[in-house]
């Protein structure tokens, strides 16, 4: 497993419902603290589209997807 994988998913186990997406970043940058805010969003969009076949689809990524999709735009040095 690459280390962009092994990032998606932590990314993955940590983006739950009603997480603040500061959070979810603070909680993957503890394991992975040379991660990039960039790094963590695009291995959460990468997360989304390889899925483990175990998935159960669009209801077990919603939290994973929201925060993908708040962090698109947001810069690294705006606020979270």
């Amino acid at each position: 497993m690459s280390k962009f994988e092994t990032l998606a998913a932590t990314v993955r186990s940590v983006a739950t419902r009603n997480r603040k997406p500061k959070d979810i970043i603070a909680d993957v940058r503890k394991l992975h603290p040379k991660a990039s805010k960039k790094d963590v969003v695009r291995a959460a969009f990468y997360a989304l589209t390889i899925r483990p076949a175990d998935a159960s689809g669009t209801e077990a990524d919603a939290p994973l997807y929201d925060f993908a999709l708040s962090q698109r735009t947001v810069k690294d040095d705006e606020g979270q």
